[in-house]
């Protein structure tokens, strides 16, 4: 059968006539405190709420001590059902509602003709818009476009986000003419995401709807593809490592050999190579081949993650069988970096995940004699430089040195350098140079990819 339905927005209540729903609590608030809430109702065709006083049906309006008790009762007209109470009474499944005044209160009841609540018809709903979106930024935010019919009364439904995206179980929208609702790409996961949508009209009949989205970011981590004209740059590495495509290991076995979990806040060097319970607090003097390290916590202003206890460089053993990662936990759990990280001489390592939000100055250097070094998936933020100039990567050889096979990729670049200064100061986000080097140093096959 079709069914209108009917809603009733208690807002408020008459400011006169309050006296038998109101209680005072005077040891809470004394006369004369000066604290008060406003509570409003507005009653509509359907039904009309007692207990204000005068029976409400139009809006109603009153403002009451802080603390007060208020009794809210809503009563059917002939032929209509109380179907439920909305905003601030939402979780009462009674026809009265007992509010404290401990803020503003709104308050919605609603009421439908007693033949929709036998409606067992799901409403039909529709995706506008889109039928597949990519992200291409991890701040962007997704405008989703849906649309429902019940019994062709739209403002019968009202939607909940039921899977897959932020604030799952929270009411989207609710008005009729409002359909649209929005979801960060950070909650989005690797991959393609599902998020489910679902429709409820007044006789709660529900209906899912699917909507299938995926970020940029991830797909691009499957690949770089060459802009039209330009040649394919042939990233591979040996041993069939590539720095783009080859993931880090998973499932850490913090018990074996060459695993360092380490947290510069909480951690201490006396705990080994460190555990999530246990952790390290600076990276081993020595990185073995294939060592696995994962950095957490905040590594302050003035830290330089390449120096050893006693104040030397760290050195690097990794191999193209073997190579290093050092690495946050994830896209969503970097480490913040105020400090720098010199990877002198390094080859064969993966650098992701790391945060260096805030700081001084540069904050990676890729230096001396290194090779086959992928930065990517990190981000390079709010760092000031007082005077001259810095870059956030330099990439630059030692005199006589040769680096080659370096992949700066998908890494975001933001806020470097205060440009309100008047002074000539620059702040680069990638610099390879030869800068004040011979012929004798050599560049090459440096790769800056996909930032932004």
């Amino acid at each position: 059968m079709s069914a209108t339905l009917f809603l009733l927005t208690l807002v408020g209540v008459m400011a006169a006539a309050c006296s038998d729903i109101v209680k005072s609590v005077s040891d809470q608030n004394p006369a004369g405190s000066g604290d008060t809430y406003k509570l409003q109702v507005v009653a509509e065709t359907g039904g009309r709420i007692e207990g204000v006083g005068a029976p409400c049906r139009d809006a109603c309006s009153t403002t009451l001590d802080m603390a007060a008790e208020v009794v809210l009762s809503a009563i059917p007209d002939n032929g209509y059902e109380f179907v439920g109470w909305q905003g601030d009474c939402a979780a009462v499944a009674s026809d009265q509602c007992q509010l404290m005044l401990d803020s503003d209160k709104n308050v919605t009841a609603e009421f439908a003709p007693q033949d929709a609540i036998s409606d067992t018809q799901q409403p039909v709903v529709s995706l506008i818009a889109p039928t597949l979106t990519t992200v291409s930024h991890d701040t962007a935010t997704i405008d989703v476009i849906v649309a429902a019919e019940d019994n062709d009364v739209i403002q019968g439904v009202r939607w909940v986000c039921t899977q897959g995206c932020t604030g799952d179980g929270d009411a989207i929208k609710s008005a009729a003419d409002d359909t649209r609702w929005h979801i960060d790409a950070l909650a989005l996961s690797v991959g393609l995401n599902e998020v489910t949508v679902t429709a409820t009209d007044r006789a709660n009949n529900n209906a899912d709807i699917v909507v299938t989205l995926t970020r940029q970011r991830d797909i691009i981590v499957s690949g770089y593809q060459s802009p039209i004209g330009i040649p394919d740059p042939g990233l591979e590495w040996a041993e069939g490592l590539h720095p783009i495509e080859t993931q880090a290991p998973t499932d850490i076995d913090w018990q074996a050999n060459n695993t360092y979990y380490i947290d510069y806040t909480l951690g201490d060097d006396r705990n080994g190579e460190g555990a999530p319970d246990a952790p390290r607090k600076t990276l081993p003097e020595n990185v073995p081949a294939g060592a696995y390290i994962e950095l957490h916590g905040t590594f302050p202003e003035n830290t330089k993650l390449e120096r050893t206890p006693r104040n030397g460089l760290i050195t690097f053993d990794c191999t193209a069988a073997d190579p290093c990662w050092i690495r946050g936990e994830s896209a969503t759990n970097r480490p913040k970096i105020l400090g720098t990280f010199d990877l002198q001489d390094a080859h064969y390592v993966f650098v992701e995940h790391l945060d260096f939000d805030g700081g001084t100055g540069g904050a990676i250097s890729v230096s001396g004699d290194s090779h086959h070094v992928a930065i990517r998936h990190s981000r390079f933020v709010n760092r000031q430089q007082p005077s001259g100039a810095a870059t956030a990567i330099s990439i630059r050889p030692g005199q006589g040195d040769a680096i080659d096979n370096i992949v700066v990729f998908a890494n975001h670049f933001e806020n470097l350098g205060d440009w309100t200064v008047t002074e000539d100061i620059d702040f680069h986000g990638v610099g390879p140079s030869l800068w004040g080097r011979d012929a004798s140093s050599e560049l090459s096959q440096v790769w800056i990819l996909e930032n932004y």
